[in-house]
């Protein structure tokens, strides 16, 4: 089996939600065609947020309509599928998903949550975003944003 390897390309800390959208523009302008693009974080740290930039900078102008999919669990967007796996429990669930189906479009997929995905099989960059809300700092979170590859 060959190793995964890890290349960082941002770790920062965003001071603001314009500050994030940027970071969230330019993952975006370093994709060409479809990607991976895992989240993670706890509740309330952002990710639906750095989605909201990513279809911002994807050229989406109704950003209201970027919300957390965590009770439809997949909101679909021009160029993007947005899954949120929160309260996914079980396979049974996922194969519901059409995950399958969902990885190999040429979008770009989000996911919060991708520990609940599983072992998948996806033939595409990946990216890692992780986010972590900065503690008595209301709009500042550290985001680091790695690709990895086989």
């Amino acid at each position: 089996m060959n190793p995964v390897i890890e290349s960082t390309l941002i770790n920062t800390i965003s001071h603001s939600p314009d500050e994030t959208d940027a970071f969230a523009a330019k993952l975006v302008s370093r994709i060409k065609g479809k990607a991976l693009v895992l989240l993670r974080g706890g509740l309330g740290s952002g990710k639906t947020s750095f989605v909201r930039g990513m279809c911002k900078a994807l050229g989406m102008r109704e950003l209201w309509e970027v919300d957390s999919p965590t009770f439809t669990i997949v909101n679909h967007y021009p160029g993007m599928t947005h899954l949120d796996l929160y309260r996914m429990h079980d396979d049974m669930e996922k194969e519901g998903l059409n995950v399958d189906e969902i990885l190999a479009s040429d979008d770009i997929v989000a996911v919060e949550w991708p520990e609940k995905m599983g072992s998948i099989y996806y033939d595409g960059p990946i990216y890692l975003v992780e986010i972590e809300a900065v503690a008595n700092h209301e709009n500042q979170r550290v985001i680091k944003i790695s690709e990895h590859w086989l």
